[in-house]
């Protein structure tokens, strides 16, 4: 499962870099850099705890910025498929159901 997501992640992530105009090797290696900042923060959090320490805030807060930005880089490409037409759209729902009477 995670896997998957981290698939989608980086797809979203990749296709948002490039239509806004980067390409080559910054386009590939940008979605890693957040994903990169998660999971450094995360290994700083999870040794903190169990080192029985207080968690760094620097950690905490590196966390919190690369959630954000993973947020907004979804919601980005959402709107970037919505805007372009390209995105999911609901099926016209066939005659007669969810007729009352």
């Amino acid at each position: 499962m995670a896997a998957v997501a981290g698939i989608f992640s980086y797809q979203h992530a990749y296709e948002l870099v490039r239509s806004h105009g980067e390409s080559g090797a910054t386009a590939r290696l940008l979605p890693f850099t957040v994903a990169g900042l998660i999971r450094a923060a995360s290994m700083v959090i999870l040794d903190a705890s169990r080192q029985q320490q207080r968690v760094p805030r620097l950690a905490a807060w590196s966390l919190g910025a690369a959630i954000t930005a993973t947020i907004g880089i979804h919601l980005g490409h959402s709107l970037d498929e919505h805007m372009s037409g390209r995105g999911w759209r609901p099926r016209q729902r066939p005659p007669g159901l969810y007729r009352h009477g």
